[in-house]
């Protein structure tokens, strides 16, 4: 096969205090050499500036290509519109400030060759550190839960609790360039991705921690507010019944203990991912109409959950 297996996608944003290392970890890979696509945001610190004395002042075994947005238009969006860039089957994902052990991609590799044709997903476990790199206690996933095969029930677990590390991932280009993918908002959206991804294609996961998640005052994790957060899933999981990709999933429900299921899931993830009461009452309705209307307003369950909305 002529096709590289693989290529790694690096998206950077003032990334000064992590960069080196995240490259550094790059280089101690125990794989053979790969390529690295590292797309900037438009950094406002000195980002490309170490990166570019980085390489000027050493050789590295990977090769590497750096490419400048010229406005910052968020991680996922960056990828998405430069995804022509890689001529691979796989792109792996590397986060700029997270710690990689040297058997990270060994290990996705491992999953890939073991996994089936209709696998898009390949991920490994994940552990966290803080700012100083020392480890963090890791609450429990539900990475374990998910099937191998069976697409509903993952993406039932995955709209509560999300089990896929994206740190961590592997995705196959094929499907990715497929997807019908919305940019409202910088929170979410990976999310919004993998869970359109896992209606149309199978997971594998790696039970190995190789990777450790960075947890620090100015990560994604702990800048955005709540209000932010309430709006970005708000308008997320409406853009994600509204897809065709999910659609297409829950179109093949043929049991009413399944349309009970999909209600509950939707219910628990609603509760779970959003905290303003406003935005739960209104896209409890969202949803519940247009699942009523996908399926003809004839299931007993969503039409019962449609009533329930609307008398809320």
């Amino acid at each position: 096969m002529s096709q590289k297996l693989f290529e790694v996608f690096l998206g950077t944003y003032n990334a000064a205090p992590w960069i080196e290392k995240v490259i550094h970890s790059l280089e101690a890979q125990d794989c053979e050499p790969f390529t690295v696509k590292i797309i900037d945001n438009n950094s406002e610190d000195q980002t490309i500036e170490i990166i570019e004395n980085l390489f000027s002042q050493y050789s590295f075994k990977n090769s590497y290509t750096v490419i400048k947005n010229v406005r910052n238009i968020g991680p996922i969006s960056s990828f998405l519109d430069q995804l022509d860039l890689f001529d691979s089957e796989w792109i792996v994902m590397i986060h700029q400030d997270d710690y990689y052990h040297p058997n990270h991609i060994t290990k996705l590799v491992e999953g890939i060759n073991h996994a089936s044709e209709s696998t898009s997903i390949a991920f490994t476990a994940m552990g966290r550190i803080d700012g100083q790199g020392i480890e963090q206690f890791s609450p429990p996933t539900l990475s374990s839960l998910l099937s191998e095969t069976n697409r509903f029930e993952n993406f039932l677990l995955s709209l509560q609790i999300f089990p896929i590390n994206f740190p961590a991932c592997a995705l196959r280009k094929i499907e990715l360039s497929k997807l019908t993918t919305s940019r409202h908002t910088t929170a979410f959206n990976d999310t919004e991705l993998l869970l359109k991804m896992m209606c149309i294609s199978d997971v594998k996961y790696i039970p190995e921690e190789t990777i450790h998640y960075r947890v620090f005052e100015g990560n994604a994790a702990s800048v955005t507010n709540t209000a932010a957060n309430d709006k970005a899933v708000f308008i997320g999981l409406n853009e994600l019944f509204h897809s065709r990709e999910v659609e297409q999933l829950i179109s093949q429900i043929d049991s009413e203990s399944q349309a009970e299921k999909l209600v509950k899931s939707i219910k628990l993830a609603i509760n779970i991912r959003i905290s303003d009461e406003l935005l739960k009452k209104l896209i409890r309705v969202t949803l519940a109409e247009k699942l009523n209307r996908l399926f003809n307003y004839k299931n007993r369950a969503i039409s019962y959950f449609l009533m329930e909305s609307l008398s809320d």
